[in-house]
């Protein structure tokens, strides 16, 4: 008969000497861990060490023990032989402290052992201890990616061994015996060892993480409340390595939490609870844990209590709260019944309007979610606001929501068009890409004319785009929608107006670069199609085709057609304006004679090409004067053409004096003239100015004077204009007539408006006048226009346009006050609240430097001043004060100090020499405002406080607000003012309490450090080289030790009384 189990365990415990340790020395060594003066235990010792195979024969046969159940038969066939119980626990404290194998298979036999019942007869806390001591250890060496030594393997693999044996040890009789601070302690390990593990430790012992797992998931059978605060912990943490190896180990915590979470309603909606609420306030890890949420709500049953509950985490006051709400709810909104969503529908539209930019993209974001669940498409009018927002966060949102609408919607819709439009011009280049991306998809599902013209409209311009992914982009959306079709171009040749040509014309100086063989393809198509039938639009596209593609247009085609030139498209005269013969000059000569004579008319654009044809011959420029004499002799109010005539033949020739013009300059003034005569006429005269600069003084100022008369829309836009040619031509009489034209943008048509933005705009660009504070604010009032496409555009030319040219400009909103009475600015006229927008616009695109420069200038400036002036206006002072400050204390990107003054370099030298490091310089930055605050800052406020208080101004509140502002940045800024005032602190800490501070959300993320342990026992044994026994041994209280769940459920914030 074959022994049993039991009895080969005791058979290799004789052969190893194990069964010769003394009782006395057992004991020693189980109770006090004193192994120093046992000879015996030495002995087995050596005998294991020359004999290893029979030790690990015997821990193989210890765990056939174990799983097979037979541990009772093995307790009583040790007390038949009078050995004690736990006969392997003075062997394993032994070998467990040593760093080589054996120390691997101790542990491995402990984690057997562990798993024998009763647990009582080989639980020993010291031994228990040190193997905490030894996971410690591999719980730092499994995060190294070099540098590794055979010490860090060592432990490492003893953790391995334990590991591997320990999850069948789990069972309540455990956790009883060795409390819930050494339970919770290997749980919080395990967490460690499985997040943290790198790959190259990993080739060592490839095993860990599935045994670390396999104890998790024991433990999560058994009790679920010890293994859920550490599943909270570990799926909120923002400081783990970010690879698939944690991913995994992630997916693999959430299945088995879920799995042993089964029916457990209240704990998977209390984890959910507790992941909204400490969730950290990043974009990724949000995205992660909404995720996380999503997993855990679908396995509950009752959903209303969770739901419930993220209805007030969206209510509450804190905003890092509210905007982890919000991705959750993004996610979760296909759990929702229609009710409820047409409910949430409501408030996130509300939202969307918030100061707040995350809270607002976010809302954007769940309202995406709806449209993607129930297909409703009616929120264009939340678009049509959102997308013209001035952070980016929300225009990107905005952009993402949009793309879902179009996904959705099954025919063409204008409102769509136009809104993808107006971001292909955002000042954020990732915004402009993705509304040219979406713009191209448009296209490719909704192919119209009117598609087809807003694509050309809006891509074209891009290809002159500053940034280069744009021109690259743009590039491959014309050559892939345009380049490559020339059907489209026929079929919709109307869409190719005097816009399209001029940006097709610019935009192919570019593209020819990398797509010549393209544009000659391109240009032989169309040279093909090329007709007498065809319209004015293709032949406008052939026309700008020509000029990069001459040789492709056949001539002899041309030549057919020429018997007909008055009949086509002027763009036909222009084409051959490039193959003139002497024929077609002849002709042309004769079709300008006849029209200066009055009997011959046309359009415009024939007529200048005419002249063009027939100028390229010399002795024609000769005949140009004596007709353009002749032609102004006559009556000519009745005819425009000989009116355009005139001012196309003065460009061949240099007037000698007023005298010659006045009788155009009589038409262009003449109220009584047809106001089409007059629009042309003043085109004309800007034309013949244009030769002789003393003849244009005379005349300058009747055009600058015209533009605030009542004319006609045309007539202003051509006005400006031609004042325009004039002063970019001898580059004065800029104040005659600016501030003229300026008007034009408070009470001029808008079409008059957009002219005037575009003409001071180039203006500016080119260099040709300097921007004052008095044209600053002039410029700055057309952002409150009330036409949105005014405002919009307004924007875009001041800070996309002109405040890039110079930034210093935006340092005149020191000045605002100074306009407070002017009759042109008035503070623009409107409420604080709407001056608060302009005032945001500017101090958005400020530099840190030159907010607190403004900050200076408006201190020393206007509070000195208004403390023994009126005070009516000083709220102005304040409110750009405290925008000025948060922007620079809530900035988390790197300061742009450039443009500094002669002053600011010299606070600022030592820490431009080291700005390798944009935070540094902001930090240091931070020192010197922080001392010129306390410094100068505010002692002015209090005394400035002392001021309102006595005149008992209304202003009191508005300083209180800046003042809390700038205490609640920095405590010490509340002592200083405590020394001076007592009672003023006081009312400001009683601010602050009614006023909580919104939580910033844009944190830099928690920089990557090794964790630190939340156990006390573990904190005390990584403190110390190795374990000491303790002298009790008593289950700690729950009020105690907070390592269960229910802790968790004491401490779940109660959002009732937060609100």
């Amino acid at each position: 008969m074959s022994e049993s189990l039991s009895q080969q365990a005791i058979g290799f415990l004789n052969s190893l000497g194990i069964t010769q340790l003394s009782r006395s020395d057992h004991y020693n060594v189980t109770h006090y861990g004193e192994m120093h003066n046992t000879e015996n235990l030495e002995e087995i010792s050596r005998l294991i060490h020359e004999n290893p195979t029979d030790f690990k024969k015997l821990v193989s046969i210890l765990r056939n023990i174990r799983d097979c159940g037979e541990y009772t038969e093995f307790f009583a066939l040790l007390e038949s032989n009078d050995l004690p119980l736990d006969i392997f626990i003075p062997l394993c404290m032994k070998f467990i402290t040593k760093e080589d194998i054996l120390a691997q298979i101790s542990s491995v036999l402990y984690g057997i052992l562990l798993g024998y019942r009763p647990i009582q007869h080989n639980y020993n806390e010291i031994l228990i201890q040190k193997v905490i001591h030894n996971i410690i250890k591999a719980s730092n060496s499994v995060e190294l990616k070099k540098d590794i030594t055979d010490v860090d393997i060592s432990y490492v693999s003893i953790a391995d061994g334990f590991f591997s044996e320990f999850s069948s040890a789990i069972s309540a009789d455990f956790i009883n015996i060795a409390t819930r601070e050494v339970y919770t302690a290997f749980i919080e390990l395990s967490f460690k060892i499985g997040s943290t593990m790198t790959k190259q430790i990993s080739q060592y012992v490839p095993n860990l993480e599935e045994n670390v797992m396999k104890f998790i998931q024991s433990a999560l059978q058994i009790s679920p409340d010890y293994v859920a605060p550490h599943v909270v912990s570990f799926l909120v943490a923002d400081n783990l390595p970010k690879n698939q190896r944690v991913q995994k180990f992630r997916e693999k915590i959430i299945e088995s939490t879920m799995y042993s979470l089964q029916g457990s309603d209240s704990t998977l909606t209390l984890i959910c609870q507790h992941l909204t609420v400490r969730c950290p306030d990043r974009a990724a890890m949000r995205e992660m844990i909404s995720q996380t949420i999503k997993s855990f709500f679908n396995a509950i049953h009752d959903k209303q209590k969770y739901t419930s509950y993220l209805m007030k985490c969206i209510k509450s006051t804190k905003m890092s709260l509210r905007n982890v709400s919000l991705e959750v709810l993004s996610v979760l909104i296909p759990y929702f019944d229609l009710n409820f969503i047409n409910e949430i529908t409501e408030i996130l539209k509300k939202m969307t309007t918030e100061v707040h930019p995350n809270i607002k993209s976010l809302a954007i974001g769940a309202l995406s979610s709806i449209v993607e669940y129930t297909g409703n498409t009616d929120f264009f009018d939340v678009l049509k606001h959102s997308l013209l927002d001035e952070k980016v966060v929300v225009r990107k949102s905005s952009l993402n929501f949009l793309s879902i609408l179009i996904k959705k919607i099954n025919e063409e819709n204008s409102e769509i068009l136009e809104l993808l439009s107006q971001r292909t011009r955002d000042k954020s280049p990732l915004i402009r890409h993705e509304a040219i991306k979406m713009l191209s998809d448009y296209f490719t599902k909704f192919i119209s004319e009117k598609t087809f013209f807003v694509f050309l409209d809006s891509v074209l311009p891009r290809v002159l785009d500053d940034d280069k992914k744009i021109v690259t982009f743009s590039t491959q959306m014309i050559e892939t929608h345009f380049l490559s079709d020339i059907n489209l171009s026929m079929k919709y040749s109307s869409v190719f107006d005097e816009n399209i040509v001029e940006n097709l014309r610019s935009s192919l100086q570019i593209i020819k670069t990398n797509s010549q063989k393209q544009i000659k393809n391109f240009a032989k198509l169309i040279s093909k199609k090329l007709n007498g039938d065809v319209d004015g639009g293709f032949w406008a596209l052939a026309d700008v085709i020509s000029e990069f593609e001459t040789k492709q247009f056949n001539k002899d085609l041309l030549k057919d057609l020429w018997p007909k030139r008055l009949s086509i498209s002027h763009h036909f005269l222009s084409i051959c304006s490039k193959h003139a013969n002497k024929t077609w000059i002849k002709d042309a000569m004769n079709d300008v004679t006849n029209i200066s004579k009055g009997n011959l008319t046309c359009n415009y654009g024939h007529i200048k090409y005419l002249v063009e044809i027939s100028g390229s011959d010399k002795e024609n420029t000769k005949i140009f004067r004596n007709l353009f004499k002749k032609c102004l002799e006559k009556n000519i109010k009745d005819n425009d053409c000989i009116v355009y005539l005139v001012g196309c033949l003065s460009s061949y020739f240099t007037l000698e004096n007023r005298d010659e013009i006045n009788p155009l300059i009589d038409i262009c003034f003449d109220k009584q003239i047809d106001n089409k005569i007059r629009s042309i006429g003043i085109l004309s005269l800007g034309k013949c100015l244009l030769t002789k600069k003393e003849v244009a003084q005379d005349v300058i100022i009747l055009l600058s004077n015209d533009l605030t008369s009542d004319s006609h829309s045309t007539i202003k836009m051509n006005e400006i204009t031609a004042l325009s040619d004039l002063l970019i031509k001898y580059g004065t009489f800029a104040s005659v007539f600016i501030d003229n034209a300026l008007k034009l943008l408070i009470d001029g048509e808008d079409i008059v408006k957009r002219h005037v933005l575009v003409m001071i705009t180039r203006l500016v660009t080119e260099d040709y006048i300097k921007v004052k504070s008095n044209l600053f604010f002039k410029l700055l009032k057309s952002l409150l226009d009330e036409n949105p496409m005014i405002s919009n555009f307004a924007s875009s030319c001041i800070f996309d346009l002109i405040v890039p040219k110079s930034s210093k400009i935006l340092l005149f909103l020191s000045d605002a006050v100074s306009f407070y009475n002017s009759p042109d600015v008035g503070i623009f006229g409107v409420n604080i609240q709407e001056r608060k927008k302009i005032y945001d616009f500017c101090v958005d695109r400020m530099t840190d430097i030159q907010c607190w420069s403004t900050i200076q200038t408006l201190c020393s400036k206007y509070i000195d001043h208004h403390m023994t002036v009126d005070t009516s206006h000083m709220r102005d002072s304040l409110t750009i004060i405290g925008i000025c400050y948060q922007a620079i204390i809530s900035r988390s990107s790197t300061s742009k100090s450039d443009n500094l003054n002669e002053t600011e370099s010299q606070e600022l030298s030592s820490s431009q020499e080291s700005r390798n490091d944009g935070r540094e310089s902001i930090q240091k930055l931070l020192v010197i405002i922080q001392q010129q605050i306390i410094k100068v800052l505010l002692p002015k406020m209090i005394d400035l406080h002392y001021h309102l208080r006595s005149t008992n101004s209304p202003l009191q509140g508005d300083l209180k607000k800046l003042m809390s502002l700038i205490v609640r940045s920095d405590s010490s800024f509340l002592q200083y003012i405590e020394m001076i005032d007592k009672t003023l602190s006081n009312e400001l800490k009683i601010y602050l309490q009614r006023t909580p501070e919104n939580e910033d959300p844009s944190l830099p993320p928690s920089p990557s450090v090794r964790r630190v342990f939340s156990s006390s026992l573990l904190t005390r044994l990584a403190a110390r080289g190795s374990p000491a026994r303790q002298t009790t041994n008593s289950t700690p209280s729950r009020s105690q030790t907070p390592d269960d769940f229910s802790i968790l459920l004491k401490r779940m914030p109660n959002l009732d009384e937060d609100e």
